[in-house]
């Protein structure tokens, strides 16, 4: 669903009687929308009760929390059609479940939403809904006071109400090895048979929603470890592991090109000479990291000549396995949405504990700035959900899972040569993921954007990865992943070598974010929905809360692409 980039709808919360706000309430409001600076018309914004009310087919949550309860979707429809008649209950219920599918479509949740929502939760308790309250109760009260804020952020009323949209398919997804192609409801991957420690040539493509395609294995002349896609001109960049780079079109292996890297970089999990490939939809562009003359470094290609901008190396003198650009804010501060046309971020998290962001504003002399992550840990991969500017990176060899989380909203940039960044004390975090035990510790990480949801995966064999649900809203207090669950793909499932077999997209047919993991060898890719993952409906957890009681997914929040 493509949420509407205007106000919707009033403020009036009910046709029913209803209390007037209190004087605490009301001032509490007029501060928050006169402190919060306004967001720019074309983003992702809310939508009112009635929307809802009349496009179920849009919702997007197969289960609604209200209060302790859960609901299913009908239930919740029932809410929204039935006359209050005087029910604080009714009242609130109706506005909560609509903020609970506008966050679940991408809208961004204020901190006073965050606290509405919470207290709304306190008001309906246990239930059943309807419950009965009558507004003139101190609960009641409380529950249209609630409802009202709740109403004003349906309604786009409240400043932060709106989300960026998220980037195109493809975009602000670190490098890895396999892509996806998202053009229209049509989705496919492209799968490299190779990596830097597995000697086998070819690329794979295959259809994993629609069937635009016959899949087809092709040919190609060296090792392909990593391939991106972009969506705009159709077409995909993979990398060799010496300084080819292969051009491909549908399932057509269009032109071979030459990457200015030479000698070889050494990882954790092998060496190359082109380490991987990540997209900038936004501006046309693919970056490579490479070698040059046996330095980190990265080069990006124009999609539009096919030719490539001059190489520069790291100042760190390390690169991240699965760099990533975000294509929508710089260094600046600037986003999509409030004035960055040309700049870009490029996110490189590396072994050496060393969180590198280069601004690609000139992007033949980017400005480079270094961020030591302490306590120390081998960043193994590079993440970030651009909607919010949360950036990620999970600790290889960690057990529990570690991840690191930052707020890029709260940064600053120092300049130098090279320069820094930090973000305030409390706007950064590791983040120890109980329950979640991965091959070789969290190594992969893939973000499925404008879902605020992603996976982080092991590597080198087994077969559990751990579904993360992020936060919707950035620019104050501790990012933290809010939810988690890990479970085993399969019993008879390995996951793949370096560099990272794993990516994150949108579903455009459900609205959910799907992760697909290659195995090792690259005969199978499994086709994971995150949000099913998520739905302790769906899939039931044990005592810990963070872990699949099965211990496997079912098969409705799984399943298998054969790929020749």
């Amino acid at each position: 669903m493509k949420l509407g980039t205007s106000i919707v709808g009033s403020a009036n919360i009910e046709s029913a009687p209803r209390l007037r706000t209190s004087a605490v309430l009301s001032l509490a409001l007029l501060i928050f929308l006169a402190v919060a600076a306004p967001r720019a018309s074309a983003q992702t914004c809310t939508l009112s009760q009635g929307f809802w009310k009349n496009h179920q087919s849009d919702w997007t949550l197969t289960s609604l929390t209200l209060g302790t309860s859960t609901y299913t979707p009908k239930q919740a429809e029932t809410f929204l059609k039935s006359s209050v008649q005087g029910d604080a209950s009714l009242i609130l219920a109706r506005q909560l479940v609509a903020a609970l599918l506008n966050n679940a479509a991408g809208a961004t949740e204020p901190s006073i939403v965050s606290a509405a929502i919470a207290a709304a939760d306190v008001d309906l308790g246990a239930g059943p809904i309807p419950e009965n309250i009558s507004p003139s109760t101190a609960l009641g009260s409380d529950m249209v006071e609630q409802g009202l804020i709740l109403d004003n952020y349906n309604n786009g009323l409240l400043p932060g109400s709106c989300a960026p949209p998220p980037p195109p398919p493809g975009s602000c997804t670190a490098s890895s090895s396999l892509s996806v192609m998202v053009q229209g409801s049509n989705v496919t991957a492209y799968v490299p048979k190779g990596a830097w420690d597995y000697s086998a040539t070819g690329i794979s493509v295959v259809n994993v929603e629609g069937a635009s395609i016959t899949p087809a294995s092709l040919s190609t002349p060296n090792i392909v470890n990593s391939c991106a896609s972009d969506p705009k001109t159709g077409l995909t960049v993979c990398s060799a592991n010496n300084s080819d780079v292969y051009i491909l079109s549908g399932t057509t292996l269009s032109s071979t090109l030459t990457s200015g890297g030479s000698g070889y970089i050494c990882f954790s999990g092998g060496c190359a000479t082109n380490t991987g490939v990540a997209m900038d939809s936004t501006h046309g562009k693919a970056l490579i990291g490479e070698s040059l003359s046996g330095v980190p470094g990265f080069q990006l290609l124009d999609l539009g000549t096919l030719t490539f901008e001059p190489p520069y190396s790291s100042p760190a003198t390390y690169i991240s396995e699965d760099p990533l650009i975000d294509p929508t804010r710089n260094a600046a501060g600037l986003d999509s949405a409030t004035g960055n046309a040309a700049g870009a971020l490029l996110l490189s998290a590396s072994e050496n504990s060393n969180y590198e962001i280069a601004d690609l504003t000139n992007s033949t002399s980017p400005a480079f700035y270094e961020h030591l992550v302490i306590p120390s840990g081998t960043l193994d991969s590079s993440g970030e959900d651009c909607q919010t500017g949360i950036a990620l990176a999970p600790e290889e060899f960690s057990g529990p899972s570690i991840v690191e989380i930052a707020d890029l909203t709260q940064a600053s940039y120092t300049p130098g040569t090279p320069g820094s960044w930090t973000v305030p004390a409390g706007a950064e975090q590791q983040q120890s993921l109980s329950e979640s035990f991965l091959a070789a510790g969290a190594s992969g990480i893939a973000v499925a954007q404008g879902t605020h949801k992603g996976v982080v995966t092991g590597e080198f064999g087994g077969s559990y990865i751990t579904a993360i649900a992020l936060p919707t809203a950035s620019g104050s207090g501790t990012p933290a992943i809010t939810d988690w669950v890990t479970c085993s793909i399969s019993s008879s499932f390995s996951e793949g070598l370096d560099p990272h077999t794993v990516t994150a997209y949108q579903s455009p047919a459900s609205g959910d974010a799907v992760a697909l993991v290659a195995n090792g060898g690259a005969s199978s890719v499994a086709v994971i929905d995150l949000t099913r993952m998520l739905d302790t409906s769906l899939v039931p957890r044990d005592a810990g809360g963070h872990a699949c009681l099965s211990g496997t997914l079912p098969s409705t929040a799984v399943s298998f692409v054969s790929v020749p």
